[in-house]
Formats: structure tokens, C-alpha cells, sequence
């Protein structure tokens, strides 16, 4: 069977929809996401995205499986959603879209692997392989995401890459994250400071990210001063420094 062919609906119906407390919206916006109107569609997916829910996701996979047939914006917003609903059953179409044409999408489609993979072994090599992309931004995320789900699979792209990303900071400081969250080498707690003190901006920005994600609570006082410091040259920082704050509430440092 084919898609259900919808029309006449419009962004102000999901809208309508959504506030409406008396129906619930999900059928509706499902039903949306087929409709001719990529503005329509798009709608469904942020609305999803908001009040994620398991009955969305075989929906969401057939956008991003519809690859150059659907808006790059599509496919990239229905993978980050799948990764926010978090059911492992759209892993399959995240697998699928790995080879994606379009960076943005790669980049969405790591991020949620990262999200909803732990313990599926088909999502390691997959990660791999993005860890290797040549976008830098999806490289970023890929080894962000295989920290993240501890795969020792991933121990030896990990090496690989290391001397790959020679002049790469920005790249370099999720290596050592990834590393780290194996087990495999300590964090360079030292290096990661002097780069968020003296790279360029984008290094300081992953460094900064990097730096709240390994923190304990041995070493959150020392990267918040840290970040305390870089902040006041870059305030975009300030955004690493609340969501330390968040991780650690009841530091008696600050």
C-alpha cells in the first residue's frame, strides 16, 4: 500500500489541533507528515518532536528512508526526532540513512544512534563509519555518540582517528572524550583547558562541551572556574557553564 494522500491541511490546523485538550493531536500530526505540503509536514515533525511518542515513529522512519524524494530539512528534523522519542525501533531507518547525501541529516542521524543505540550491535559500526565522514560537524557528533554508548568496538577507529584529526582541536577533544568514556585513556583534563583557554572559537566551543560532559565531582570545580573565565571572553560559553550548573546543582565552589 501506498502513502495515505492527505489535503487541505494546513499549519494552523496542527495547531488548532495541539492546543485542543479535549483530542488527542498524535493521529492527526502522524497523518501529517504525508502531506503534500512540505511546510505541513514540517510542522508535524516539530509538534512530534515536542510530545514524542512511540506511535510517531514508523512515520518519521518513512520520511528520512524517502532520502533525495524528501526536503533536506525533513529528513534531518525526523531523525533528530526519532532520536527524542528514543525507541529502538527506528533504528533500522537510522541505519539506513547513514549514507545520506546530506550532511545535516549524517549529523542527526549520529546524534540520535547515540541516543537510542546503546546495546545494538549493528549501531557501533555504523558510528565508525560516520566517525570517518567528511563533514567535520558529523564527525563531532559520531564520537560524542560513541562515548556516549561505550561500545569497545569502537577502540580502534578511535586510535585511527586520533592522528587523523592532527590540526583538528574541535575534533580531537570528542577523541578524547570517546577515549575516556571506554576506558580506554584517561581525559588530558589539562589540554582540554588550555584549548577551551587559547583555540580558536569553534575548538573552545567543543571543548567547553566536552569538558561538561566527562566532569565529575572531582574536576566540575576546577572546569567551572574554567568556564567562568572563557565566558567572560565568549558568552556563548555561558551556555556550557548552565548546563554544568544543571549537572552539578549543589556546588559549594560557586
Amino acid at each position: 500500500m501506498g502513502e495515505p494522500v492527505i489535503t487541505a491541511l494546513t499549519t494552523d490546523d496542527l495547531a488548532q489541533a495541539v492546543r485542543d485538550p479535549t483530542h488527542d493531536p498524535l493521529p492527526l500530526l502522524i497523518l501529517a507528515l504525508n502531506d503534500p505540503a512540505a511546510n505541513v509536514r514540517e510542522a508535524a515533525i516539530r509538534y512530534l518532536r515536542e510530545m514524542p511518542s512511540p506511535r510517531a515513529v514508523a512515520g518519521l522512519s518513512r520520511r528520512l528512508g524517502l532520502g533525495q524524494a524528501e526536503a533536506e530539512e525533513i529528513r534531518w528534523q525526523a531523525a533528530e526526532a526519532l532520536g527524542i522519542i528514543g525507541d529502538p525501533a527506528a533504528i533500522p531507518a537510522l541505519l539506513a540513512a547513514v549514507t545520506d547525501r546530506c550532511p545535516a541529516v549524517r549529523l542527526c542521524v549520529a546524534e540520535a544512534l547515540g541516543m537510542i543505540g546503546r546495546g545494538d550491535p549493528r549501531v557501533a559500526p555504523a558510528l565508525c563509519r560516520l566517525a570517518a565522514d567528511p563533514d567535520s560537524a558529523v564527525r563531532v557528533f559520531a564520537l560524542e555518540a560513541i562515548g556516549d554508548l561505550g561500545d569497545p568496538f569502537s577502540l580502534p577507529t578511535l586510535r585511527t582517528r586520533l592522528p587523523a584529526e592532527h590540526g583538528k582541536p574541535w575534533v580531537r577533544v570528542w577523541i578524547w572524550y570517546a577515549l575516556a568514556r571506554l576506558g580506554a585513556d584517561p581525559f588530558p583534563l589539562p589540554r582540554a583547558l588550555a584549548l577551551l583557554r587559547n583555540g580558536g572559537f569553534g575548538a573552545r566551543v567543543q571543548a567547553a562541551q566536552a569538558l561538561v560532559r566527562i566532569a565529575v565531582p572531582a574536576t566540575q570545580g576546577r572546569i567551572r572556574h574554567a568556564l567562568e573565565a572563557a565566558a567572560i571572553r565568549d558568552e556563548f560559553l555561558n551556555r556550557a557553564l548552565d548546563d554544568l550548573n544543571t549537572r552539578f546543582p549543589d556546588d559549594e565552589t560557586k
